[in-house]
């Protein structure tokens, strides 16, 4: 007679959860890279709200006021493109923004420049939003 054994050795068994975990490692590494990505692109959104949020407060402010302002923090700005003036809240936690506007010589064009920067893990990151405006 044959005799036939079911059942599987402790071999199969070891080969198999080798397999398995090979399988596994990669789909758990996508995960931990979505989050990272997911961190990054929340910070460079928030940054990005930041800046176009000052500079379009400043674009749709009256152009016959347009002056110049040197580089500093928007907390420092007092006057006319203040936060309170502009109607703006402060940064979210972490971030800072400055701005500048500067006019060149013989036009009638101002640059406005908005710029925010934050701490990561690789050092600090700044985004960047830059337009010129015709003082009318």
């Amino acid at each position: 007679m044959l005799s036939s054994k079911k059942g599987v050795t402790l071999i199969e068994l070891v080969v198999a959860s080798i397999i398995i975990a090979l399988m596994i490692v990669p789909v758990f590494n996508l995960f931990f890279i979505g989050s990272k990505l997911n961190k990054e692109g929340k910070q460079l959104y928030l940054s990005n709200l930041l800046c176009s949020t000052y500079l379009n407060a400043i674009i749709n402010q009256d152009k016959k006021r347009l002056a110049e302002l040197d580089e500093m923090e928007d907390k420092e700005v007092i006057g006319y493109y203040s936060l309170e003036s502009l109607g703006i809240e402060d940064c979210y936690k972490g971030f800072k923004r400055k701005v500048l506007i500067k006019a060149f010589e013989e036009s009638k064009l101002y640059l406005i420049q908005v710029a925010v920067t934050w701490q990561t893990k690789n050092g600090t990151k700044t985004y960047l939003l830059k337009t010129l405006v015709e003082k009318s």
